[in-house]
């Protein structure tokens, strides 16, 4: 993987992380700043104006908490031993999406194969792509299915 490859995936996170915290849905600043620190590349300019608005925000005492504009670490009730084992699969699960055979749907049959290859049920397979995270990751990684693909098979 070359790093016009790395900047593309940092690109495409980005994006669907700027789109999910414009909607409202606070973690994915914290989740667009790891996904920056882990790559080692800078934080652009919607992303630095935002992580320093809510740090003066706390700052400014303008907060009680940092669950405000990051919101919590999980949802109030979140069951860990299941979000774990979602979080867990979630990365097997997109990148079996991302993998299947060219032209094939993503559907239940797709889920199907899936929860026989992972050890789990369909419905288990679709709720972790649909419902936690597992379809945003497939997204942010379809710029580097043709690398995977080249890695699955075997060649350099």
């Amino acid at each position: 993987m070359s790093a016009r490859d790395d900047d593309q995936y940092l690109a495409r996170c980005l994006k669907i992380l700027k789109g999910k915290s414009e909607a409202g849905y606070k973690p994915a600043l914290l989740m667009a700043v790891y996904q920056c620190v882990l790559m080692r590349k800078p934080l652009p300019e919607w992303l630095r104006q935002a992580f320093i608005r809510a740090y003066e925000s706390a700052a400014a005492f303008d907060i009680k908490s940092w669950d405000e504009p990051f919101g919590p670490p999980q949802k109030k009730g979140a069951h860990l031993s299941a979000r774990k084992d979602y979080a867990r699969l979630r990365y097997p699960v997109a990148l079996h999406v991302a993998l299947r055979a060219p032209g094939e749907s993503i559907d239940t049959g797709l889920f199907e194969k899936i929860g026989a290859a992972l050890g789990i049920k369909k419905t288990k397979a679709s709720d972790i792509y649909y419902e936690h995270g597992g379809k945003e990751l497939h997204e942010m990684i379809k710029p580097i299915v043709p690398w995977l693909r080249k890695m699955n098979s075997g060649q350099k």
